[in-house]
């Protein structure tokens, strides 16, 4: 009788182990490779985003410069900033501004050049021994250097540059934020920003814009309020008046818009700044309001933790952190009226042209730049007939209106248009609309109320918010 033999033979073996080998080998290949492409994108990831983070920080210093040279020395005893790069770290005024740990071990190289008087190209090198793991460059068109060559042609801060300069701790990118910048650009009020604080210049507009920031006393500023002061962008926080600027803008009243951590200033809950390298959130606000009335509270230092006022957020919470304006004005001036225009069609003054003739242009600006500070105001010519100049009376009369928050005593009104003043340095009555057309100059006070102007907005919290 045949056996019915059901095992394998040892041929059979062999070629199983084999075949079962070589796939077993390829699927450890494939594994690996896996693994390998995983944490070569992870790497990637990071490294661009290492690189985008200091991209950021570096433009957001150097975008409103209104002076800027790549040199070894100090140009002059200005108040200069420098940016430079030692031991393959970011350094600003000879401080390290991140955390070693950002860059993991990696060195940056950052070469700069400048052109056509306002452009300005940084290329970016993440470094890991020598050897390039993430780069890129970025063109920065400098917008306060850009008025300045549409005013003078022959203005161009880059001419001795030939070449890309790599800077390090020899040549640094000195700079100066000494200028007023015009952010806003048609109706659109934006509420909300994201990522550091200083994202949330993206708050001002025509509404809030106050310009150069004044200590007279007809000025109260609102919380909501911005003013530029120093080179900084600061935005009200309290309906607080020290009437001093230098004691005022230093205080828990005002918020500085930059990223780094400024001792003394308010901040609001979600506020993230930058501090010692490290990013941290604020968790309570500087100011409260109990029954409409505004006090300010304490703040403690950033490492401070033992108060709970911050604490530390890695790079992604810092940059995804969105934060709304709650502080939004939203009352009509003389000034909305650039929302209506285009600011890029706006011509300067031009004092030898006949601005009677219904050819002339109807909006002029004027930029005046003194001491290395810029100023730019818009005004709009709404009387022919009338003498005077933008900002100027002739003969006590003006057809030309200032268009600004601020009522101006040199400036032309129409029926309707609202102007923010304070009256007798009080808080009440800071909003006032004209009833009648205003050729001389006529000031908002007790004895014009409700004769020449009315006033549209009492001085308490609630009712300009």
């Amino acid at each position: 009788m045949k056996k019915n033999n059901t095992g394998m033979t040892l041929i059979e073996v062999i070629a199983a182990l084999l075949i079962s080998m070589v796939i077993g080998g390829i699927t450890i290949t494939l594994v690996l490779s896996s693994t390998s492409y995983f944490l070569q994108e992870t790497s990637d990831s990071q490294n661009k985003l290492v690189t985008d983070q200091i991209v950021s920080y570096i433009r957001n210093e150097l975008l409103y410069a209104s002076e800027i040279q790549i040199s070894s020395t100090k140009p002059d005893s200005r108040n200069w900033s420098s940016i430079s790069i030692e031991n393959g770290k970011v350094y600003k005024d000879e401080r390290n501004v991140f955390n070693d740990n950002l860059y993991s071990g990696h060195e940056l190289c950052l070469s700069a050049f400048g052109y056509n008087g306002y452009h300005f190209d940084l290329s970016f090198d993440l470094l890991d021994e020598s050897k390039s793991v993430y780069s890129t460059m970025t063109t920065l068109e400098l917008l306060n250097l850009k008025l300045i060559v549409s005013q003078d042609s022959s203005f161009n801060p880059f001419r001795d540059l030939v070449e890309l300069v790599t800077i390090s701790n020899t040549d640094k990118i000195y700079y100066i934020n000494d200028y007023i910048k015009y952010i806003p650009s048609g109706d659109v009020v934006e509420t909300e920003a994201k990522g550091l604080l200083g994202s949330q210049l993206a708050f001002i507009n025509n509404y809030n814009n106050m310009g150069v920031y004044t200590s007279d006393s007809h000025y109260y500023y609102h919380p909501g309020s911005m003013v530029f002061y120093e080179g900084y962008w600061y935005m009200k926080l309290t309906d607080f008046k020290i009437g001093n600027s230098a004691r005022e803008l230093n205080s828990l009243h005002w918020k500085k818009l930059t990223d780094e951590y400024s001792a003394g200033n308010g901040y609001q809950i979600g506020d993230v700044i930058i501090y010692e390298g490290k990013y941290y959130q604020c968790q309570i606000n500087s100011y409260n309001i109990i029954d409409g009335a505004y006090t300010t509270s304490w703040l403690s230092n950033p490492t401070d933790r033992w108060s709970g006022h911050w604490i530390e957020v890695d790079y992604a919470t810092a940059l995804n952190t969105t934060y709304t304006n709650v502080l939004n004005l939203t009352i009509d001036t003389a000034r909305n009226t650039l929302d209506k225009i285009n600011l890029d069609d706006v011509p300067e003054y031009n004092s030898a042209l006949d601005y009677s003739l219904s050819s002339s242009p109807r909006f002029v600006k004027i930029t005046t730049i003194v001491s290395g500070k810029s100023m730019v105001k818009y005004y709009q010519h709404v009387r022919l007939d009338l003498a005077g100049n933008p900002g100027m009376r002739v003969n006590g009369v003006n057809g030309w209106k200032t268009l600004e928050i601020g009522y101006d005593p040199e400036s032309y009104y129409e029926i309707g248009d609202t102007v923010k003043y304070n009256v007798n340095n009080t808080y009440s009555y800071t909003y006032f609309s004209a009833l009648e057309e205003m050729t001389t100059k006529i000031v908002p006070d007790w004895n014009t109320i409700n004769v020449k102007w009315k006033n549209i907005v009492w001085g308490s919290a609630d009712d300009y918010q």
